[in-house]
């Protein structure tokens, strides 16, 4: 593959966009998660699987009769604003796309219409891999190549990670990142289907942890070099390292999870004392939030940096978590603070893990964020405020 740009000594996220059950704006998602708000808000199954089941919704629409969604458009265009990017620079920029689902609930909306019609015969899903991504890139008017992940929980983590290295490399300029999650009854039922939804609300690490809420979002994140850096204080991505270890369908192993840390760790040319305070993943599942306390802990044994997670606010939003808490917790950390753990009250002994409960202080220093997802794909990044 050709370089066609200059290698960079440093990638930065040069602009961000949010949109999740908090609000788009980002001075407002930031000022919630500050608040350790958590949304109510509950959805109705379908008739197989009786009841209703937490859900955050999307504050602005996500599936609508586009297929290019006004939720994914307010976060692209917040991000590519924040950025400053003009014509010729988004001409030049390279689209990686993370989502679990794809535009899977359009498909079902327009299902659901066409059986109200008495049209049988309509295909249920013709979702395809490179089509969101083709229209993010049609929309901001990039010429360069477009990029899809779809590793369960860890896609836009990964989409980040490697949109991060290909800008360092030289082999694209710039690369816009958006995760999508959008609501699906597939997802919803599925979860379901596993016993892992909530009925009364997400608390990460905490001993009545009941299981996960589901929630749409997308969030979007441009990435670039010191030539088109032009803000004053912006974040960099450090490094990053993935990691799967394919021993369970649905879960992760301690030990992958511990690699995960350490391989970033070690990409970052860091140490764990280094480590200023950690982004958990943090899904409020019995299994998931014991083995990542495990993990996490053989890679800080004396004492863990302060720790959060923020599914308690946003929801878990699946393949668009990487980027789109990546996104969010920028907002906080530019504000100079790690937002607290919604939900979390009661700490599980058997854990070891206490999550931190009112906001904390923040100027300089170092954040681990971790996402961990099915099929035992972890994956962790680290990113620096330097000011």
């Amino acid at each position: 593959m050709q370089r066609p740009f200059p290698k960079q000594d440093a990638v930065y996220l040069l602009g961000t966009g949010t949109v999740c059950a908090l609000g788009r704006d980002q001075g407002i998602v930031t000022a919630r998660l500050r608040e350790a708000e958590s949304p109510q808000a509950s959805i109705a199954l379908s008739d197989i699987s009786k009841g209703k089941v937490s859900y955050f919704r999307s504050t602005t629409p996500g599936h609508t009769a586009s297929l290019l969604p006004p939720a994914v458009v307010a976060a692209i265009d917040d991000a590519v604003a924040e950025a400053g990017l003009e014509d010729e620079a988004l001409a030049e920029t390279a689209v990686f796309v993370g989502t679990s689902s794809l535009d899977i609930g359009y498909w079902e909306q327009r299902y659901t219409e066409a059986l109200a019609r008495g049209q049988a015969d309509f295909v249920p899903v013709e979702s395809r891999y490179g089509g969101l991504a083709a229209r993010i890139a049609e929309h901001i008017g990039s010429r360069e190549r477009e990029f899809v992940y779809n590793t369960a929980c860890t896609s836009s983590a990964n989409a980040l990670l490697h949109a991060a290295r290909m800008v360092r490399a030289g082999f694209v300029r710039l690369a816009l990142v958006v995760g999508v999650e959008l609501l699906n009854r597939i997802s919803l039922e599925g979860f379901e289907a596993l016993m892992l939804l909530s009925r009364d609300g997400v608390r990460p690490f905490d001993e009545k942890r009941s299981g996960l809420v589901l929630g749409e979002g997308v969030g979007a994140i441009i990435l670039g070099g010191d030539a088109d850096c032009t803000g004053t204080n912006p974040l960099r991505f450090v490094a990053g390292f993935s990691h799967t270890d394919t021993s369970n369908l649905t879960a992760s192993k301690s030990e992958s999870i511990e690699r995960s840390i350490r391989g970033a760790l070690a990409e970052a040319g860091l140490l764990p004392e280094n480590i200023t305070a950690i982004k958990a993943h943090g899904t409020a599942t019995a299994l998931n939030d014991e083995t990542e306390a495990v993990g996490t802990r053989r890679v800080f044994p004396e004492q863990l940096p302060p720790l959060t997670s923020i599914k308690g606010s946003i929801g878990h939003t699946l393949g668009a978590c990487g980027a789109l808490e990546t996104a969010a917790l920028s907002g906080c950390l530019h504000e100079g603070f790690l937002p607290p753990t919604a939900g979390f009250s009661r700490p599980d002994p058997k854990l070891g893990v206490v999550p931190m409960r009112t906001p904390l202080t923040m100027g300089r220093g170092v954040v681990l964020c971790n996402y961990f997802g099915f099929g035992g794909n972890n994956t962790s990044l680290i990113i620096e405020k330097s000011r």
